[in-house]
């Protein structure tokens, strides 16, 4: 029987896809766990066959199926994972649902899921959680082409690969003809530069008494640096060296990326003689013609746009910065517990859902989910205009575009103290606020404070390990798993 279609929704607790990643990080989240026994065969572990088969059980928790809660969910997973299932004989998986943030806790008191999925990579990977996968995708001819280079960067690390993609989906912008015909202004080509983007960005910023339509949004936020790290390599510059363990704020190109952020959209203000021509209005903002332009990503956006009426609206991709073409890209992951006790289980699963092209494919069709396999994004495009016909011609083919070249960068994340590097660099970009201090000056000094900071950071990670080794705790219970989607 075919696949009940189910849009991913636009609001409510499941609308991941309609609001930045950094935010809903902050937030208790909920994802799909999938239980799956089956009986071993040899351990990629240690090569020894077991005796007798035993059941396995192994817990899916997943965050990236873009699914509700409800019965029609559970038909789209059991089929999706029906092939898997018909090659490995004896294995069973069960939906349900793990609720909150106590995954990793539950991973470091030597509990958890075999396999897990996320977008956030560093404290898993800081803590020793994921099972490093370079032997078994050698063993198996993996071939990493398969997945966009810019996503690769953050899943493959100078110190191993730890994690493989769960879906992808470059940014792009999407803009308001009405808005452009309206105030008399030519429509962009889409080989416009980022300086065109902030000039017609003021030209469309309106204040009328105490309401004001914004231009655009901004590409990142400006009181933090979360994954969109993208912005600094577009003008020629990181966030971190290519190790990960030193931060690079204050190279130039860095800089003068840091100076358009500020100049152009952080420090202008409303009534202040120069316009502020970014806002925070999210997706509603956008539909009631409170913003103008706006970066969107995902299946979620295009199906409220598909269904949005009273103005013109066309896709663009990301304007041309100094590097080139440059945008943001989802970074989701699926990865192996560590501590999983049925790694050949895991490992089949694990390349199930992310290397061959069934299960994508069903969520594709399903959800209009947005693939991490290239080859597919013809196939997702061609879905999704099928499913809505109001999209031909709006300019998906920019998604596939940035997929398919590689523009599209996922972030980035240190080797050691991540979290509370970001902590530090958010403190200065508030203080950048203020115009105490120039983007350089506050770049350096975040420079200067987190790289004193990492070896410290690296010896507690150490010291953490191999505490945790010595004297293994029974830790924290697991958080509850409801039965059924």
């Amino acid at each position: 029987m075919p696949l009940p279609r189910i849009p991913a929704p636009a609001t409510g607790p499941h609308a991941r896809v309609l609001t930045r990643r950094h935010l809903l990080r902050a937030t208790a989240t909920t994802g799909a766990a999938l239980i799956l026994t089956a009986g071993c065969a040899r351990s990629a572990a240690t090569g020894a066959r077991p005796t007798t088969a035993q059941p396995t059980t192994v817990l899916w928790y997943l965050v990236d199926s873009g699914l509700p809660q409800n019965a029609a969910s559970q038909e789209i997973l059991a089929q999706a994972t029906k092939p898997f299932l018909d090659k490995n004989p004896g294995v069973r998986l069960k939906a349900g649902y793990m609720v909150g943030n106590s995954i990793i806790p539950s991973m470091i008191a030597g509990a958890g899921p075999d396999i897990i999925s996320d977008w956030v990579a560093s404290p898993y990977w800081q803590d020793n959680l994921l099972l490093k996968l370079d032997d078994l995708m050698r063993k198996d001819n993996i071939d990493t082409s398969v997945w966009s280079k810019g996503q690769m960067q953050v899943m493959q690390q100078p110190f191993g690969t730890y994690m493989l993609p769960a879906y992808f989906s470059p940014m792009v912008y999407v803009v308001r003809l009405s808005d452009l015909d309206e105030a008399g202004l030519a429509y962009p080509g889409t080989d416009w530069t980022y300086q065109e983007l902030t000039t017609l960005a003021r030209q469309l910023t309106v204040t009328s008494g105490q309401k004001t339509r914004y231009g655009t949004d901004a590409p990142l936020q400006n009181n933090s640096i979360g994954g969109e790290t993208f912005v600094f390599q577009a003008f020629g510059g990181n966030i971190m060296d290519a190790a990960g363990t030193k931060q690079t704020l204050s190279d130039p190109g860095s800089v003068a990326a840091g100076n358009w952020l500020y100049e152009e959209l952080f420090w202008p203000k409303v009534g202040s003689g120069r316009d502020q021509i970014w806002g925070k209005t999210g997706m509603d903002g956008f539909l009631s013609d409170q913003q103008s332009m706006r970066v969107i990503w995902g299946n979620g956006f295009l199906i409220t746009l598909a269904q949005s009426k009273g103005f013109k609206w066309q896709i663009y991709p990301y304007p041309i910065f100094p590097q080139g073409r440059v945008t943001e890209g989802t970074e989701d992951f699926y990865g192996i517990n560590a501590q999983t006790k049925h790694p050949d289980a895991a490992w089949a699963l694990l390349k199930y859902v992310t290397y061959e092209h069934t299960f994508t494919r069903a969520l594709m069709h399903a959800a209009l989910q947005t693939p991490a396999i290239v080859a597919l994004w013809p196939e997702w495009q061609a879905v999704v205009e099928a499913t809505a016909p109001t999209l031909k011609g709006k300019g998906l083919e920019w998604y596939s575009d940035a997929a398919l070249k590689g523009y599209g960068l996922s972030g980035q994340y240190f080797r050691h103290g991540d979290t509370h590097i970001r902590s530090i660099d958010n403190a200065w970009m508030t203080r950048l606020l203020s115009r105490k201090y120039s983007v350089e000056e506050a770049y350096t000094q975040a420079d200067q404070q987190v790289n004193t900071y990492i070896p410290t950071a690296a010896a507690e990670e150490a010291a953490g390990q191999k505490a945790a080794a010595k004297f293994p705790s029974a830790g924290p219970p697991m958080a509850q798993v409801q039965p059924g989607l």
